[in-house]
Order: structure tokens, then sequence, then C-alpha cells
């Protein structure tokens, strides 16, 4: 079912539709009070856009702690976005809505398809760019095609994401004043809430807990704290290689870039396998 939002978006193309068509039958002076109601036509659609960023901010995510989703907060991660989210203003080279509109007047066939069809990309564009912020693990293919990333910043991206991602990794190996690892931890908890779902709901709080709350030894850091410590490195990074408009994107996916998939030499795909041996372990009959 199509939500509120997006039908409106359609009843804004169909409006701005008639209103050029209207206009081949009238006179000159009425024609440019119709292409005034036409701009005004565009602007209800860049409102449109506003509020359909601020949906996706609004949604909220419940996710039981991860390898890659540690956070020194809380366990449960709420993305509560504040009211009045909007887009950053368009930088070179990435025209709004308005700058898309055809310089020809509206009052012409030519005119009626350009603005049918700037409406309706405009709408399609944003649904997709909704939908792929719903995934909060995104490949680097998904977080690249929906921030409309060039190739320079994917490159410094991948690199700045990889380099967290091994941080984050050797922070976990540090060995607790108990003799404790906290990856081979984090390894049993995942094999075995996939080996026994359901059976020991609590072991991934309990491990969380731990992370928040037990100290590296020899500093004043929880393991949690310097881990975040990371994260928060890679998102000033970000804000720096993305312009404006792509980080008002980015922080309303409200998503954790140490989490993005898919860039070769990453740590995680090790440590999936390492799960993975361990069901099987656990799991005898599981196939191979």
């Amino acid at each position: 079912m199509q939500s509120p939002l997006a039908l409106l978006s359609l009843v804004l193309a169909a409006g701005a539709a008639g209103l050029a068509g209207y206009a081949l039958s009238r006179a000159p002076t009425e024609t440019a009070q119709l292409e005034a109601r036409l701009a005004s036509v565009e602007d209800q659609l860049s409102r449109v856009e506003r509020s359909l960023d601020a949906l996706a901010a609004r949604e909220v995510l419940v996710e039981a702690p991860s390898l890659l989703g540690l956070s020194a907060d809380t366990p449960t991660k709420l993305s509560n976005a504040s009211s009045g989210v909007t887009e950053g203003a368009p930088t070179r080279g990435e025209p709004n809505v308005t700058e898309r509109a055809p310089t020809g007047s509206l009052a012409s066939p030519e005119g009626e398809a350009a603005l049918t069809e700037m409406v309706s990309a405009a709408v399609e564009k944003k649904a997709a760019q909704l939908l792929a912020m719903r995934e909060k693990k995104p490949s680097i293919d998904t977080f690249a095609r929906t921030l409309e990333l060039d190739d320079a910043q994917r490159a410094a991206i991948e690199r700045g994401v990889l380099s967290s991602q091994h941080e984050i990794k050797s922070i976990l190996e540090i060995e607790t004043e108990a003799g404790a690892n906290f990856l081979d931890d984090l390894v049993e908890v995942f094999a075995d809430g996939i080996a026994h779902p359901g059976k020991n709901p609590k072991a991934g709080q309990a491990l969380f807990t731990r992370l928040l709350t037990e100290k590296i030894p020899g500093s004043n850091e929880t393991y949690a704290e310097r881990v975040e410590g990371v994260k928060s490195r890679l998102r000033a990074a970000l804000k720096r290689d993305l312009n404006p408009k792509q980080h008002t994107a980015f922080q309303t996916w409200q998503m954790d870039p140490t989490e993005i998939k898919g860039i070769a030499g990453s740590p995680w795909k090790a440590i999936e396998k390492r799960v993975g041996e361990r069901v099987k372990e656990l799991v005898p009959d599981t196939p191979r």
C-alpha cells in the first residue's frame, strides 16, 4: 500500500500536468497566472521530499547487540529524529527540484511533459533512497549508490571504514584482567544463538554489559568507550568526505558506518567464517 506522502506526491504530479495542459487554451495573462501556480506545485513537491526524509529519520531501529553494532549508550538503539529534518542546500552540480524545472514556457506540450517527468523522477528517486535506508548494515555498493558518491569519495570512505573495522577487532582482542578475549566470546555468543535459537536470550545482553563496564587493562576506558572513540573518528572523517547534502542524508540514515559490508580485506569476513565453523561444532549435522 502506498504511503500518504507517496500518494500526495502523485497527486501533485497529476495536478501539475493538469495545470499545464489547461494553460494551452488560455489567454497570456491567465497563462502567466497558471505558471505561477505551477511554481507553487514545485515548492510543494520540495516540501514532500523533506517530509519523506523526516519519515525515514523517525524509523525506530531495535537490534540485539552485534559485533559491529557496539554502542556506549544502550544495548538497544532507538534512533529518535528531531522534528524539522531538512535536506542540505544543493551543492554545485546537484540542482534542486526547482532548478530542474523546464526553462521554456510551461504552457506547452514540451513543458507539460518535462514537468510531469521531473515530478515522477523526484518521487521515484526519493522512494528508492528511503528503501535503501531501511538497510542499517548496507553493502559499500548500496552505500555509495544511495549517497551518490563519486569514485574519490568511495575510495576514501572504504579506507576509513576498513581501518576502523581493524581497530575495533584489535580492541576486542585485548585480553581482559580475567584473561578473557571479547572477540572469542562474541563468536561463541553468535554461534550459540544460531545453533540454539531462543535458548539463551540473555547471553548477548550479558556480554554487552561486560563491554560497557569492564575497563581495558592499564586504562580508564571501558572496551565500549574505546570502540565508540573509533566510530566517532570515522563519523568525523565522513563529514569531511561528504558534501553537505550527502552528509544530511547519511545522518538521516541513522546507521553505523563501521557496519558497512562488502569491503575487500574486512576482518568481519574472517569472523563470520569462525562463527560458521563454531555452529557446525555445536550442531554436527549442520550442512557444510
